[in-house]
């Protein structure tokens, strides 16, 4: 994850080419979980703190595990990354949440 970061804040345009509609395995910490259980999303495991994040998007089959989660956490999920900008970051579609 830490990479997709980093090409994210390098280059906008190229990391838009290189991982828009690509599927991933992303392992990083949990920073927050929407209350509406649209989404949560997921920062580096780095101690340092960072706006950057990419918001997970989920699906119903989801919630249960994810009403277990707590803030901090190691989550790995596996999806494609279906938008990315240089504002919002990356948005990954949700297939599995290992």
């Amino acid at each position: 994850m830490d990479k997709l970061i980093e090409d994210l804040k390098r280059n906008a345009l190229s990391a838009a080419n290189t991982y828009e509609d690509a599927y991933v395995e992303l392992n990083g910490a949990l920073v927050t979980i929407d209350s509406s259980g649209d989404y949560f999303s997921l920062g580096i495991l780095a101690d340092d703190f960072s706006f950057d994040t990419v918001l997970c998007r989920i699906e119903d089959k989801h919630l249960e595990q994810v009403m277990n989660f707590e803030t901090g956490q190691t989550v790995v999920v596996t999806g494609t990354i279906v938008s990315v900008g240089e504002v919002m970051g990356y948005t990954l579609k949700v297939e599995n949440i290992l």
